[in-house]
């Protein structure tokens, strides 16, 4: 990890971002609290501040928050907005399995609490300060070539350095660069190529294509710059700041070993995979280890699969051969257990009835009904769902998740619902 920062070049003016404090000492604060309480990880506060700072990069980069609809920097943004929330969170766990380690010294002894912030807040000032500089300049200026790429209408390209002291030699050699735009070469060689590079790319002319230094050279000679990291890119053609070549997506667990799950115990030895081709915001994890039932495995992998897609985050959950009730899974965010109703009928009523009657049985605190067909009557879902809260038949149930036919997702309170309704009768 340090080596992939330690190459950022000093030329920059990088911004300084330890700025609130506060904030972020009140962050480690509670982090080392929660290591010493033995209590799960919660990733919204240094999640939302990495994410904040970054999306904050994008618009600077952009040169503004909204667009048009035909200002090609609206679709820009909304593709760099889900990959940059992708890379925050792992980011974020990527932070997590470092701070475990603070919890314990050399003699396997608890820490104080004094002690265990500072290790946190000494990793966090590494990666929420120094690394996030670097990432945020470098969003900048991915957003600004990104734009630029879109905007160019040119048919020859010229890569051009700003020409001083500064510029690495390795960036030199490509000064005045020039190819069709159409060129494969502008898929590698496009910048920046590195933390802090300040080499852009401008419309070029024809006389300037040289025979000897042509894009078969170029690719030559950018590869070992580039090749297996985040800077063989061009983000306007890839949609992506940050592809997968970055540490954090590395370093963040792949394979998860699960801590976060309501009776760790039971589920003690498994572990979980990111599920890969998520397209939006969200994280799907499944398990390694274990099974489902085949069948219920491919529908429930389906229906999380369109919520991770929404900006979801939840953890499939094998069944557990103990004689004790199997969720589905479980909501990251929430820390709830879930379960899946996949309803292939097209009766309203009882697909509402039957899946709160089945979570109630297996203990979840939230039901996801994934409805493949449209039913009959989605008024007589919601007199399911009313009578069903009213006869107080659905106790342990607080959230309702439905899917609809057209893949579009509503959540619903069950708690605020249920009071609602109670109070509607009682007046």
């Amino acid at each position: 990890m340090n080596d992939l920062y330690s190459e950022t070049c000093n030329c920059a003016a990088l911004p300084d971002l330890a700025d609130n404090a506060d904030e972020w000492d009140a962050i480690y604060t509670d982090i080392a609290r929660q290591l010493l309480n033995g209590e799960d990880l919660s990733s919204d506060a240094l999640y939302n501040k990495t994410a904040a700072q970054l999306m904050a990069a994008l618009n600077k980069g952009l040169g503004g928050t909204s667009f048009d609809d035909e200002d090609s920097r609206t679709a820009l943004q909304s593709k760099f907005k889900q990959n940059i929330e992708q890379f925050s969170y792992a980011k974020t766990l990527t932070q997590f399995q470092l701070f475990k380690d603070a919890v314990f010294n050399e003699k396997g002894q608890i820490q104080s609490l004094a002690t265990v912030k500072k290790a946190v807040a000494d990793t966090g000032e590494v990666f929420n300060n120094n690394y996030l500089r670097a990432e945020h300049q470098y969003v900048v200026q991915t957003a600004i070539m990104a734009h630029k790429w879109e905007t160019m209408d040119a048919q020859y390209l010229e890569f051009t350095t700003v020409g001083d002291s500064h510029v690495r030699a390795s960036h030199k050699l490509f000064d005045k660069f020039t190819a069709l735009k159409t060129d494969p070469i502008w898929k590698r060689l496009y910048t920046p190529l590195d933390w802090g590079c300040r080499c852009t790319v401008i419309p070029g002319v024809a006389k300037n294509v040289s025979k000897e230094y042509d894009s078969d050279w170029a690719n030559k000679v950018v590869d070992p710059l580039v090749k297996g990291t985040i800077f063989d890119n061009n983000a306007a053609l890839t949609g992506k700041v940050f592809t997968d070549k970055h540490p954090y997506f590395k370093a963040s667990p792949t394979v998860l070993t699960i801590v976060n799950v309501p009776e760790k115990d039971r589920y003690s030895g498994i572990s979980f995979e990111k599920v890969d081709g998520i397209k939006g915001k969200g994280v799907l994890e499944k398990f390694t280890t274990g099974k489902q039932n085949p069948q219920e495995e491919i529908k429930n992998q389906k229906a999380l699969t369109i919520l991770a897609e929404k900006g979801g985050y939840y953890r499939m959950l094998p069944v557990i051969e103990d004689g004790n009730k199997n969720p589905d899974a479980l909501n990251l965010k929430t820390k709830q257990l879930v379960d899946i109703k996949v309803s292939e009928t097209k009766n309203g009523k009882n697909i509402v009835q039957s899946a709160l009657k089945e979570a109630n049985k297996q203990g979840t605190n939230e039901v996801v009904i994934h409805l493949t067909k449209k039913p009959d009557s989605y008024r007589a879902m919601y007199l399911g769902l009313r009578n069903t809260l009213l006869q107080n038949r659905a106790k342990k149930i607080k959230s309702l998740t439905v899917i609809f036919p057209d893949n579009t997702v509503k959540e619903y309170n069950l708690i605020q619902l249920k009071n609602n309704l109670n109070n509607k009768r009682a007046k």
